[in-house]
């Protein structure tokens, strides 16, 4: 004990050595914490990037708090679902199908480009179906014709894909589709709805 107490005296003539050692005793009580607390099921879930764990919140997008340091009012995530905000629109067919229209509206009201553009689907059957966007000022762009909702979750890569990429005029596709015709570099704000039919 005794040589503890003469250890901790000679401790505190270096202050990073005390501060290092605090540190590193956070990191341990968090872990030992995070053990405890957290599921070994729901880590692993979301470690590996399952459902849930992350997707929707983009990689290369700066925080909220970063518009403390701008004049301009950068891009937030924008979630829009079929069961809130959205309309489905169900109009039965001859050969006991239906045709199943989505229309996923939101506003956007920023001064930049997003960071990525994706479209989360949760389907009980792989069904074909076609993407489009509009624009506010009238503007109707195809994004998939072809596009295949797989069973179960699966997620469109907007951002990735390189047929729109070519159909854009090599512009990414989160800025091509934001992108005002006046003035190419500036997002044209307004409402966007994107359609699966």
């Amino acid at each position: 004990m005794e040589n503890l107490l003469r250890w901790l005296k000679a401790a505190k003539r270096y202050p990073s050595l005390t501060a290092g050692l605090a540190l590193v005793t956070l990191f341990i009580v968090v872990s030992i914490c995070t053990l405890i607390f957290i599921p070994y099921s729901e880590g692993v879930r979301v470690g590996r990037g399952g459902p849930g764990g992350g997707e929707e919140n983009p990689r290369n997008a700066r925080p909220v708090w970063f518009d403390l340091f701008t004049r301009e009012k950068l891009p937030r995530t924008i979630i829009v679902s079929s069961q809130d905000q959205g309309t489905t629109a169900v109009e039965p067919l001859a050969d006991d199908t239906n045709l199943v229209t989505i229309v996923l509206p939101f506003t956007y009201g920023y001064d930049g480009f997003p960071r990525e553009l994706n479209l989360f689907t949760e389907a009980t059957s792989g069904i074909p179906a076609a993407v489009s966007w509009r624009t506010p000022d009238g503007r109707a762009i195809t994004l998939r014709e072809d596009y295949r909702i797989r069973r179960g979750s699966a997620t469109y890569y907007i951002s990735q894909d390189l047929k729109l990429l070519t159909l854009l005029g090599n512009r990414l596709p989160h800025e091509g589709l934001f992108a005002d015709p006046a003035d190419d570099e500036s997002a044209l704000k307004g409402d966007y709805p994107m359609v699966v039919i």
